[in-house]
């Protein structure tokens, strides 16, 4: 039985859907408002010296926008940006 072997040597996709699929829609309302969710999350970050003098406190922070950063840093990396 002879097999046939296809080698991909690059693929690129492209969502159309990409503005829908947000990592925002993603979390619930009551997640993204919970305060211990969030405390847990940025725990890490403050308490690194180094990242913690170049931080405002996180409670001004807009959470929406912060994911939606995030999210655009995620897929820039992804992509090898």
């Amino acid at each position: 039985m002879k097999h046939n072997f296809v080698f991909i040597e690059d693929l690129t996709i492209r969502n159309q859907f990409e503005d829908q699929n947000t990592l925002v829609k993603e979390f619930a309302p009551e997640l993204i408002a919970d305060n211990s969710v969030f405390d847990q999350a940025m725990n890490d970050l403050y308490l690194n010296p180094k990242a913690s003098k170049y931080l405002e406190n996180y409670n001004d922070f807009d959470r929406r926008q912060l994911i939606e950063h995030a999210e655009q840093l995620l897929k820039s990396d992804m992509r090898g940006e």
